[in-house]
């Protein structure tokens, strides 16, 4: 049985003011040894409070040889697509 993560979130301005539409998404950091690109675990758009969540299960990332993902964000404003 897959095992589930949850990333949550929520993304301001410098001045505190919520930020909506942007964009979120997760990636797995895998060692430099692999010639394939780190794993996507998931994506979101932040909604009118600024707010994201991101839901994926261990089959997103996991090898025979990793433990738990080692987590990174991009974000990108809704101009940035």
């Amino acid at each position: 049985m897959p095992e589930y993560y949850t990333i949550t979130g929520r993304i301001i301005d410098k001045d505190g003011q919520s930020i909506s539409d942007y964009h979120v998404q997760a990636f797995d950091k895998d060692p430099g040894i692999y010639f394939h690109p780190d794993d996507r675990l998931g994506k979101s758009i932040t909604d009118n409070e600024g707010s994201f969540k991101i839901v994926f299960t261990d089959d997103a990332f996991k090898d025979w040889f990793e433990g738990n993902p080692e987590i990174y964000l991009v974000i990108r404003d809704n101009e940035a697509e």
